[in-house]
């Protein structure tokens, strides 16, 4: 008998399994690579970096579609439906570019601006990827478990900045004084 209720179970979850999109969790790769978080879906990828964000949509059209506009609204959900505050990503504050050939970029022109992004990602239930002039979704992730991602991937970017070189300083010159210098008398 229970076998074959256990059996019965396999076989449905089997036929169901297929259906269902495949939501996977946040996941974090650190040194001695580049670090970096990231959650992917069936259909979209999304990567961030110490100082950019990498979103791979659905197809490649859009792709195209973000870097012509060059915009994306960065939209934060507290739950699936109700929106606890928005990034617009533009000209003004990010450079937005294609890069590897598919991926979009946005590589933030201010430390702060990204630490809100990072903030607000860590702290809701849900991401909104969509167009700047339209109500229309790029990609929507699940942002359950981005925290503990986020944490370790702001420890990681800190402990690359520590050891990283300082750059070297500039010799100093003086600059002669172009024309005729009168000096009094």
């Amino acid at each position: 008998m229970r076998t074959r209720r256990f059996r019965a179970m396999v076989l449905v979850a089997g036929l169901l399994l297929p259906v269902v999109p495949a939501w996977a969790g946040w996941n974090y790769s650190g040194p001695p690579g580049t670090p970096n978080a990231f959650i992917q879906t069936d259909k979209a990828t999304l990567e961030l970096h110490c100082d950019r964000i990498r979103f791979a949509p659905a197809g490649y059209e859009d792709a195209q579609d973000i870097v012509r506009k060059q915009g994306l609204s960065i939209r934060f959900m507290k739950n699936g439906s109700t929106e606890s505050g928005s990034f617009q990503a533009g000209r003004e504050n990010a450079e937005i570019r294609i890069v590897d050939d598919y991926p979009v970029e946005i590589l933030f022109r201010q430390q702060a601006d990204y630490d809100f992004v990072l903030d607000q990602l860590a702290k809701n239930a849900a991401l909104n990827l969509s167009m700047i002039d339209q109500d229309v979704a790029y990609g929507i992730f699940s942002l359950m478990g981005s925290g503990a991602s986020i944490k370790s991937l702001r420890a990681a970017c800190a402990d690359r900045r520590a050891s990283a070189p300082a750059p070297a300083a500039a010799p100093r010159t003086v600059e002669p004084p172009e024309g005729v210098v009168y000096c009094g008398g």
